[in-house]
């Protein structure tokens, strides 16, 4: 894909909602990459820029294409659950993200039932069902591919960093330099010989901030950068988050509350203010800045 398919190449403004609520089965849809497939018809180079031509006519904000030759090691390493054995027999990654909306995070956590419908029922939906298109595209020219592995924890943050497009941040997302984690991201995984569209990973640039962390109600974040050698429990407590979860009843319904989304300096708009008061009174952090920062830092 080289520089075809750049990170900031494929920005688009606004977010991106819609689409069809895909059941993701994944272990039936890496079984049905397996089948019997014809010789591939499609060059390398063509075939790249196919896919790019094929993303941004769904609207997809970013794409980018990973080497995930050895990345399967670390995220069984770091996975909960483990991915399946067989998806190491799949080298390459198509990471592709789709802007969430700024008018939905930015009252956080005010409006958290349109934020969570916004989410979960049109924007990941939406890349559920790109992810599908660009897999049965790969499948149709020869190639084995596997999509809705959203599910199988760290892959498509890992395909995305690897593609890069972003770091992990201390908030345990993706986070990218021109959207921050307000994306929602989803990978196709394939054997077709494309181009990685990065060298190597992205460093991070999340420096001494620590905005995720302080406001992080539950105290589920623990501030530590993300390593590869680390377990995710280095960085994130599911069970703090879960048991703040369902402290609130219903609040949240099947979403987290996203305010480590919301304050991040990155994707944020200079203009937008936020202050303890606009957090819910068992959200509120000991201390947190009066305002969003100029700039990243």
């Amino acid at each position: 894909m080289g520089d075809t398919i750049s990170r900031r190449r494929f920005i688009r403004a606004g977010a991106s909602a819609g689409g069809l609520l895909l059941s993701a089965d994944l272990p039936n849809l890496v079984r049905s990459a397996w089948g019997a497939s014809p010789a591939p018809t499609t060059a390398p180079a063509a075939l790249d820029q196919k896919i790019a031509e094929l993303a941004m006519g769904e609207g997809v904000s970013f794409l980018g294409a990973a080497d995930m030759t050895k990345a399967w090691g670390t995220l069984r390493a770091l996975a909960v659950k483990a991915p399946p054995a067989e998806l190491a027999a799949l080298p390459r990654a198509i990471a592709l993200g789709l802007r969430l909306a700024d008018e939905l995070i930015d009252p956080l956590p005010r409006q958290m039932p349109d934020f969570t419908r916004h989410f979960y029922a049109g924007v990941w939906p939406k890349a559920k069902l790109i992810a599908r298109k660009l897999g049965e595209f790969l499948r149709q020219q020869g190639f084995k591919a596997a999509y809705g592995a959203a599910g199988l924890e760290g892959v498509p943050k890992m395909a995305a960093r690897l593609a890069g497009l972003g770091w992990i941040g201390k908030s345990c997302l993706l986070v990218a330099p021109e959207a921050g984690p307000r994306v929602a991201w989803e990978v196709v995984l394939t054997n077709a010989p494309l181009t990685p569209t990065a060298g190597k990973p992205d460093e991070r640039h999340c420096g001494d901030c620590q905005r995720c962390v302080d406001v992080c109600p539950a105290k589920a974040l623990t501030g530590a950068p993300f390593k590869e050698t680390d377990p995710l429990s280095v960085r994130f407590s599911s069970a703090k988050c879960q048991e703040y979860r369902q402290s609130l009843g219903n609040l949240f319904t099947e979403s987290a509350c996203a305010l480590c989304m919301m304050v991040c300096p990155f994707g944020r708009k200079q203009n937008v203010l936020w202050s303890p008061e606009t957090l819910l009174p068992a959200t509120r952090p000991a201390a947190a800045p009066a305002d969003a920062p100029a700039g990243p830092t």
